[in-house]
């Protein structure tokens, strides 16, 4: 139940909230209506949640130590769904070191790194973000779960092009794992991502790129 419970927070939140950006407005893909991201706190958000784990749950045994830390190395594809002059596709490669924090939750750390491509702009970036896995399914043979987390990312060129080199970069959605042999899980899932630089350079220095997309990889 206290699983659940934090799992709809954070829910209801990322679809109240995405850092990066003040005041951005995402129009679905599906035309279900406008949903305002403008919210800064989703980490804290996450964070709150993991205080909460801590205080109001008992230890868990079941978790043995050596299964508690994981590494993934997966990737990613995002096309632009926002109309633009210059539509944008990214590929990522990344790579995560997690620790089970309880079994309704993990956190982690990941590198990214960016390959960025359209009619005006091609460069490559190198990121750095922190992930929280909140599990509405935690099985030792398959696991399903929300997936979100924030960062930040350099790029060689300024991104979109009318934008900056630095950008603040947030995503969210729903992941799955399924175990392959004794010590390896294949990852799936499908995720937003946002990429803004939080108007730290001006309004005019900051074009956003939103987008959903697809990831693949292994979990280790």
């Amino acid at each position: 139940m206290f699983r659940r419970l934090l799992i709809i927070i954070l829910l209801v939140h990322c679809a109240n909230s995405v850092p990066a950006q003040d005041a951005w407005q995402w129009q679905d893909p599906a035309d279900l209506g406008t949903i305002d991201l403008g919210n800064k706190y989703l980490t804290l958000t996450n964070v709150t949640g993991l205080v909460l784990s801590e205080i109001l749950s008992k230890n868990d045994t079941a978790l043995e130590y050596s299964n508690r830390y994981h590494f993934i190395l997966y990737g990613e594809y995002h096309r632009e769904y926002i109309k633009r002059s210059a539509i944008s596709d990214v590929y990522l490669l990344k790579g995560r070191y997690g620790y089970q924090f309880k079994r309704w939750v993990s956190v982690g750390a990941e590198l990214q790194i960016y390959y960025f491509k359209n009619t005006e702009v091609e460069t490559t970036g190198l990121g750095f973000a922190t992930c929280y896995n909140w599990y509405l399914f935690n099985k030792d043979s398959w696991k399903f779960y929300f997936d979100n987390g924030a960062g930040a990312l350099y790029s060689l060129k300024s991104f979109p092009e009318s934008g900056t080199k630095f950008n603040f970069n947030t995503f969210y959605g729903f992941s799955a794992q399924i175990k392959v042999n004794r010590n390896k899980y294949l990852k799936l899932g499908v995720r937003n991502i946002h990429i803004s630089n939080a108007f730290l350079f001006g309004d005019d220095k900051n074009p956003a790129f939103d987008s959903i997309g697809f990831l693949a990889g292994i979990r280790f």
